[in-house]
């Protein structure tokens, strides 16, 4: 008659092989991971470093998440920044000071940060009129207290959040921040086929899943599951002047803030 094995439990002593902290800060992002290397040595990652400007109290929490960070480690061998919102950068130009206590060796971001490559270029300039157009948006609204533009306005309001500070700051700065940290190498990474492996963890595979290069899928109106884009940018923006021709009777009196040179080719 065949027995059931228990299985042995693990030293309660063995140290965990990777940790993982997610810091709750709200409408934002940071996660430090930390593996251990084939020779006990820790290889440290941060992901993101960021707070929304909605949220109250913004810049201290992210203080309090460094202060953290630095209380674990005092080296990070890469740091990564997703994507250039202020509610995954902000940390890195609010809190610029304490991270001067932590040497980073590599800062790993999208191909589309890279100043040099002519694709990210192009989608800088849309950006750039984009967002030029919400603050124009954004300026009109203030100056009218028309109950059927709040929403509106609201919205609005809530896009430009995730791409200047508190202060005005823009989020570029947060980036260039972050470039500026690393002490070795800034890797402008594209979806591969091949995953990026890191030395002396090879059970550790990275997978860039984006931004995709091909022009196809970087689309000014993306799929209604996708958040935060340009797409809702510019939706917000067709929405403003719809309302505003309505309240001038339908009159045109306001440019259309959409250029069609802004897309891509």
């Amino acid at each position: 008659m065949a027995t059931r094995k228990t299985a042995k439990r693990a030293s309660p002593k063995a140290p965990a092989q990777a940790t993982v902290r997610f810091y709750c800060q709200g409408i934002g992002d940071s996660h430090l991971l930390r593996f251990q290397k084939a020779d006990g040595k820790d290889f440290w990652m941060l992901i993101d470093c960021g707070i929304h400007t909605s949220v109250k109290g913004g810049p201290r929490t992210v203080d309090a998440i460094v202060a953290d960070i630095s209380s674990a480690t005092d080296r990070l061998d890469v740091v990564v920044g997703t994507h250039e919102h202020w509610d995954h950068l902000s940390g890195f130009w609010t809190a610029r000071e304490a991270f001067k206590n932590i040497k980073v060796d590599e800062v790993w971001v999208g191909w589309t940060e890279n100043p040099e490559d002519a694709q990210a270029q192009e989608l800088d300039k849309f950006k750039g009129k984009a967002l030029a157009a919400l603050q124009g948006a954004q300026d009109k609204l203030s100056k009218t207290d028309s109950k059927h533009l709040a929403a509106v306005r609201d919205g609005v309001n809530g896009l430009l959040g995730f791409h200047f500070g508190l202060e005005g700051q823009k989020v570029r700065a947060c980036r260039d921040a972050l470039v500026g940290m690393a002490s070795k190498k800034v890797r402008y990474l594209a979806p591969s086929k091949r995953p990026l492996t890191i030395p002396g963890l090879p059970n550790l595979r990275v997978y860039v899943m984006g931004p995709p290069r091909d022009e196809g899928y970087i689309s000014i109106r993306e799929r209604k599951s996708e958040m935060y884009g340009l797409g809702q940018a510019l939706a917000r923006a067709e929405s403003l002047m719809a309302a505003m021709q309505s309240e001038d009777g339908g009159r045109r009196t306001h440019p259309h803030l959409l250029n069609p040179t802004w897309v891509l080719s």
